[in-house]
């Protein structure tokens, strides 16, 4: 099962998972290609916006019930979104294996990406995977890779940062 959380409330970028970005509202990128990658089960969009619900439905994607409030606001982790999500799931699908998550703003995500990861999942003992790339300039929440994949934050403090 894929999860896109898709919050209304972006501070930064006022309504960011709806704005236009090339024809598309920017969530839709990473919809389809999860929907189209043919990886996924089901996937959902969590939300507790009625327009980010309606643009995900029209786009084929299953809208569970609202988001509550707690998990809303700027300070609900997205660990706790995901966790929501996979409870609600379970219900109907008790066997659920796989969970990926899938940020409405990625929408340069292809399949190859998503491919990869699973590979790394079923071939691996490793809980979690992550899609990371090189960047020219230092930001807050840096990871270091280890030789065996395993990631670590440069600046540990920055984990409860906002």
């Amino acid at each position: 099962m894929a999860i896109i959380p898709a919050r209304g409330g972006s501070k930064r970028i006022p309504r960011k998972n709806i704005r236009d970005l090339n024809g598309k509202p920017l969530l839709v990128w990473s919809l389809q290609t999860a929907t189209n990658s043919g990886l996924f089960s089901r996937v959902v969009v969590s939300t507790d916006d009625e327009e980010i619900e309606q643009i995900a439905s029209d786009s084929g994607a299953h809208v569970s019930s609202p988001r509550p409030a707690q998990l809303s606001d700027d300070f609900a982790s997205t660990l706790e979104v995901m966790a929501h999500e996979v409870a609600l799931a379970v219900v109907d699908d008790p066997g659920l294996q796989f969970v990926c998550c899938i940020y409405p703003a990625a929408f340069a995500i292809n399949r190859k990406d998503l491919t990869r990861s699973l590979d790394v999942l079923q071939s691996s003992d490793k809980q979690f995977v992550a899609a990371v790339t090189r960047y020219e300039h230092p930001v807050q929440r840096a990871m270091r890779m280890a030789r065996d994949g395993s990631l670590t934050l440069v600046t540990p403090v920055a984990a409860s940062m906002r």
